[in-house]
């Protein structure tokens, strides 16, 4: 390898080395990406929510990481509670259907989230069969009159985010959560079978209320980053996420539903793991166009480009009109004939399979038979070449007498041949 390509690498080498020291000793920015995962320590992760809400149970809170309906009925989890801490709170009919049957059988499920289903909440607000109410709240419904029809509102027609919280128990402590821009508040419910728990200071709009569903309650909270790391470790706020929690029974089995957010065991794949951090997310989106790049210009066949060679040109006639020149200048006949006569008993040799050492009677007797000609003509041909051989060793011939060895030779090959 060459001394200048060397150089390079070490250019390049050093300033790879400086990069990853600069990334090493960079401070990690603070990521305000709202997951409220529990495995996320991040502001608004749940890390350290999970932890120390786990110290309000007796008992121990499992994780699940299943649907809904695979975790209440393959897990065999017939009593307890169910929290549901997220942005959106999405299930499918399936899953409500179940979930709804857990808490219709006495037990509890706490959602704190800024979206949920309608389907969920029309359900929420059909009462059990079993009560009296029912059948009065069912004709109300019917009728389309009292508080039958609950849904979910947006805190903009009451002015901005809800940024000061404040709870039923607790009416004269305001919770200031500058960081809590929902939106979201319950704008009417049946009052019967609901309960405000919380509501929103400044707007006063109900964001927390209980639900009573069959022998159990839904607990509905519409500020999920209230209860996440950023709000939970700071000793100003953590009361509300608290005593929101407080509600369910301390006693009883707790489930702390991390499939809505981090899907099934095994879904954090590496691509999941690259993607986040941002560094490595841009170097793989990076990799990605520099592959396509090279796919769109680089991906057909390379290949040298071939030459084009023109057709040999036949020099045949040159080649003669040049030996003929060096013949015709030097002008040695003799040494012409000779060569003549040189391929003449070659011819014979190799056509008429006839010895040309000894030019005698019986090789003119023999040559005239396989050739056809007359005896007289290869008597005068051989009688000819003879004296050449003789006299080889000296230019004496004329220009007339080349002329009638040659004539005499091509009269041989003609009658030879026929």
């Amino acid at each position: 390898m060459k001394k200048k390509e060397w150089i390079y690498i070490i250019i390049v080498g050093c300033i790879f080395i400086f990069l990853v020291i600069g990334q090493y000793n960079k401070k990690e920015p603070i990521n305000w990406k709202v997951t409220l995962a529990n495995n996320d320590k991040q502001p608004f992760g749940t890390y350290a929510s999970f932890e120390l809400f786990k110290e309000m149970f007796r008992k121990d809170m499992k994780v699940s990481r299943l649907p809904v309906y695979n975790q209440l009925k393959e897990s065999y989890t017939t009593s307890g509670s169910y929290i549901f801490i997220q942005q959106e709170f999405f299930i499918d009919k399936l899953d409500m259907e179940k979930l709804l049957e857990f808490v219709e059988n006495g037990n509890s499920v706490f959602i704190a989230a800024e979206v949920f289903p309608k389907r969920f909440l029309d359900t929420l607000l059909v009462t059990n069969a079993k009560v009296d109410m029912a059948r009065y709240y069912m004709k109300s419904s019917e009728d389309g009159g009292g508080d039958s029809t609950s849904v979910f509102q947006n805190v903009m027609e009451a002015g901005a985010p809800k940024e000061e919280l404040s709870l039923a128990v607790k009416e004269n402590e305001i919770y200031r959560m500058d960081k809590n821009h929902s939106l979201s508040y319950f704008k009417s419910f049946d009052l019967y079978h609901t309960t405000i728990l919380g509501y929103s200071h400044k707007q006063g709009v109900a964001d927390f209320i209980r639900v009573q569903y069959g022998k159990g309650f839904f607990y509905l909270n519409t500020n999920p980053v209230a209860f996440s790391n950023y709000y939970v470790l700071n000793k100003e706020t953590n009361k509300y996420a608290f005593t929101a929690l407080s509600y369910l029974p301390v006693d009883q089995p707790v489930v702390w539903d991390e499939y809505l957010k981090q899907g099934r065991v095994g879904e954090n794949h590496i691509l999941r793991e690259l993607l986040s951090y941002p560094e490595l997310k841009w170097a793989y989106y990076l990799a990605l166009v520099e592959i396509l790049a090279f796919v769109i210009f680089e991906g057909k066949r390379r290949q040298r480009v071939i030459p084009v060679y023109k057709p040999l040109a036949n020099q045949t006639v040159d080649f003669v009109k040049v030996v003929g020149s060096l013949y015709y200048n030097k002008h040695n006949n003799t040494d012409i004939a000779m060569k003549r006569i040189t391929y003449l008993l070659e011819y014979i040799r190799t056509h008429f399979y006839e010895s040309t050492d000894n030019l005698n009677k019986e090789f003119i007797e023999r040559l005239a038979e396989k050739t056809g000609c007359e005896k007289k003509f290869i008597q005068q041909m051989v009688e000819t070449i003879n004296k050449l051989k003789k006299q080889s060793d000296r230019d004496w011939m004329s220009n007339q007498d080349l002329i009638t060895i040659n004539d005499m030779i091509e009269e041989f090959y003609s009658k030879a041949k026929n």
